[in-house]
């Protein structure tokens, strides 16, 4: 596949994407693959994945209830594991998955189970004891069932970023950094965006700018919809002991907690969901890497009641990173319903790692007009035209 030629002072192209986290890569990425297109991902922060794909667990997770999420998930999955012996060096491990949870999570465990079958993905349930005879922690905590699924994964989150981004350049694409949008305004040509690096044209604006993705929809006229970013807190804690390394991740529904194995202790979070509200400017309120006191105060409590062996840990780091989620779960993918040219790849909550690729997939045949209504339709925009009008 022949790389399209770029002047010094071109400002044209083909398709223009907003984002340069998983689902915008990933976009770009397809958009690239099967002929030579002009393609600019446009991404507000000095690097790629700097919000939400990079400040993620790495957990790749197929167990879970919707059906529709669940597909996505095991599309991903095989395509991320692909893509692992493809790049070496992604810290690619098939560790599994134990999702937990007591009887009041028993109907969310039944539709795993049932959402895993249906896409042939095998899962086995585990009692308390099976369990505790395979994770010391929780040998001690209170009585819970749980699904193993053996497929699920774990990888490293940079990696895979720095790789997408160079697959992007080297198939002909740009990856403009430090490019916040400051307006976008729509022409009979298509848009024009302008950005702190330079104003684009292009006939064709993908939105893949997480948190900030409603910004994006604002300043171009197209519909409002009802995105939440909310804030979610990771713990790097010193844990010793030499079976971790053999762990699967661990999930437990009814605790809201998780964690995983990482080198020399564990990777923790008391799955905190803070509402969060993009600063004017770009950038994060209280600094880049800033956290919430609070939190940390809470998950310290939090682990130490869930299990002894939590007791007094030590925490060696900690992030917080962004997931945006609309009110049913469900992606926002596809055509905007009332601006032409403008297309959605957003509102991917939790699970943007895991379903990067599909995403991108759906996402760029969207943009191509190629997009399957089958396919599109659980994460079509257009079913929240009625609930929150139009621009």
């Amino acid at each position: 596949m022949s790389s399209p030629r770029w002047s010094a002072d071109a400002a044209s192209a083909d398709m223009l994407v907003v984002g340069a986290g998983l689902a915008g890569l990933s976009t770009a990425w397809h958009l690239l693959r099967d002929r030579s297109r002009r393609v600019v991902v446009l991404e507000q922060d000095d690097r790629p994945g700097g919000r939400s794909s990079g400040r993620n667990a790495g957990m790749i997770r197929q167990a879970l209830t919707d059906p529709e999420l669940c597909a996505l998930a095991v599309e991903g999955r095989g395509t991320l594991e692909r893509w692992a012996k493809a790049h070496p060096g992604l810290g690619w491990a098939r560790t599994g998955s134990l999702i937990l949870a007591d009887g009041r999570q028993r109907a969310q465990l039944s539709g795993i189970r049932s959402a895993l079958k249906r896409q042939g993905v095998r899962s086995e349930p585990w009692s308390h004891r099976k369990a505790a005879a395979r994770i010391a922690p929780l040998e001690g905590a209170e009585l819970r069932e749980g699904i193993f699924c053996p497929s699920d994964a774990r990888l490293d989150i940079h990696r895979l970023v720095t790789t997408l981004t160079g697959a992007v350049r080297a198939a002909g694409g740009r990856v403009v950094l430090g490019a916040r949008v400051a307006a976008i305004r729509r022409n009979p040509a298509g848009f024009t965006v302008r950005t702190a690096k330079g104003a684009y044209r292009a006939p064709v604006v993908v939105n893949a700018a997480g948190a900030w993705a409603s910004r994006i929809a604002y300043l171009a006229g197209a519909s409002r919809m009802p995105l939440a970013p909310y804030r979610r807190h990771l713990y790097e804690c010193a844990y010793r002991d030499r079976t971790a390394a053999n762990w699967p991740f661990v999930w437990d529904l009814s605790a809201d907690l998780y964690f995983r194995p990482i080198q020399g202790g564990l990777l923790m979070s008391p799955c905190d969901k803070r509402p969060f509200r993009p600063g004017a400017a770009g950038r994060l309120p209280g600094g880049e890497e800033s956290t919430d006191r609070k939190v940390r105060e809470i998950f310290i409590k939090k682990a130490a009641e869930y299990s002894p062996s939590f007791s007094g840990l030590r925490i060696l780091k900690e992030r917080a990173g962004l997931r945006t989620m609309t009110p049913d779960g469900r992606f926002l993918i596809g055509p905007d319903p009332v601006l032409e040219g403008f297309h959605w790849a957003a509102g991917l909550g939790g699970h943007g790692v895991t379903t990067a690729f599909p995403v991108g997939r759906l996402a760029a045949a969207s943009a191509l007009g190629r997009a399957q209504s089958s396919e599109l339709g659980p994460h079509l925009p257009s079913r929240y035209r009625r609930r929150t009008g139009e621009r």
